[in-house]
């Protein structure tokens, strides 16, 4: 299970008064206090999470408003399930690593994805395979040869699928045409025989996820906004959900 952590910075750069660190700096330490608090959480009771559960954290901006300090009653995180365009997007670069053989391949998020795949493919007809086949060759000769979360386009593709959320198309999601063609291609497939589980596990860790986060957030961001002395944003982390993902 991958959770893409998207949010404003929690400092303003702009304001000197309040820091005078680089915005990058600002951002690294962003998607610290952002993953160690799902990490935190996640550790004060990990059996209530599937065990076949899996978590990748990344953090990238977002069009949401400078930070305030947020009420202890207000929501941390805003969870989506729902990314069909982003789930399909980090199973095919994980199965174009997987081909590429590279070393993160068989780390633990992402080594049960080929498996998945050849259940998923036994259940369609030979023109769909071959049509699925090319759209993984395609990632492995190319979005699969970068590092996911700091090569370009990468950053910028995975933050425009996730807008993409679950659309019928992604005419309007302003990326690469010729990977938006693979992407289209395969969506179909996709949807056909891997998304509806995809997005049950999903469902199921943002479910356990919030319940943790219901009964121990507080107290974890109440301690790591102290040890980094930053605010949380008003406006909380978008927490995007996909069943593969790596982090190269």
């Amino acid at each position: 299970m991958t959770a893409l952590i998207t949010g404003s910075s929690p400092v303003c750069a702009a304001n000197k008064s309040v820091s005078s660190k680089p915005r990058a700096v600002i951002s690294l330490l962003a998607f610290r206090m952002s993953a160690l608090v799902l990490i935190l959480i996640l550790s004060l009771n990990a059996p209530s999470i599937a065990s076949g559960s899996r978590l990748s954290l990344f953090v990238a901006p977002s069009s949401h408003s400078p930070s305030h300090t947020l009420p202890r009653t207000t929501p941390i995180f805003i969870f989506h399930s729902d990314e069909s365009w982003l789930n399909l997007h980090h199973f095919l670069y994980v199965l174009g690593r997987s081909v590429n053989k590279t070393r993160d391949s068989s780390r633990d998020a992402v080594v049960h994805a080929p498996a998945d795949q050849d259940q998923g493919l036994a259940a369609l007809k030979p023109g769909e395979q071959q049509i699925w086949r090319e759209a993984v060759a395609a990632y492995a000769a190319g979005p699969s040869q970068k590092d996911l979360v700091f090569d370009d386009p990468l950053p910028g593709l995975t933050g425009a699928l996730a807008r993409a959320a679950d659309e019928k198309s992604l005419a309007n999601s302003n990326i690469d045409a010729a990977l938006a063609a693979v992407l289209t291609r395969a969506a179909p497939i996709y949807r056909k025989v891997w998304w509806k589980k995809h997005h049950a596990a999903n469902q199921t860790w943002q479910t356990a996820m919030q319940e943790l986060v219901k009964q121990h957030g507080s107290k974890v961001l109440a301690f790591i906004t102290n040890a980094y002395q930053m605010e949380w944003p008003a406006a909380r982390y978008d927490v995007h959900l996909s069943s593969y993902a790596n982090w190269a």
